[in-house]
């Protein structure tokens, strides 16, 4: 089982595989056995649908590298069996969590 903040591998429709965040909670895994997973890209794309990740975001900064960033409009529900290989590296709960409003807010809410 994944926890979140860890990051892994995902096919995303539509834009194949992705480096993707685990978002969701551990009940939801134990409810539904899948996980919310959000895009992670190395464009140097900017918009209001980016979330630039920083080397001192990750527990351990060796999976950091340049233009690294979350795509908050790009999240899916996948299940054990469609995930990828584990990146073994995991975001810090903090940034987690402003991920987490930064979704809310610039792909759910109308503004």
């Amino acid at each position: 089982m994944l926890a979140r903040g860890e990051i892994t591998e995902v096919n995303f429709p539509g834009a194949g595989k992705h480096t993707a965040l685990v978002l969701s909670c551990p009940e939801v895994y134990h409810s539904e056995k899948m996980y919310l997973v959000t895009m992670i890209t190395h464009s140097p794309r900017r918009d209001k649908f980016t979330f630039e990740i920083r080397k001192e975001m990750y527990v351990d900064g060796d999976f950091y590298s340049e233009n690294q960033q979350v795509r908050l409009h790009f999240i899916l529900m996948v299940a054990d069996e469609d995930l990828g290989m584990s990146k073994g590296a995991k975001l810090k709960r903090p940034y987690v969590d402003q991920i987490v409003q930064r979704i809310a807010s610039a792909a759910l809410s109308e503004s």
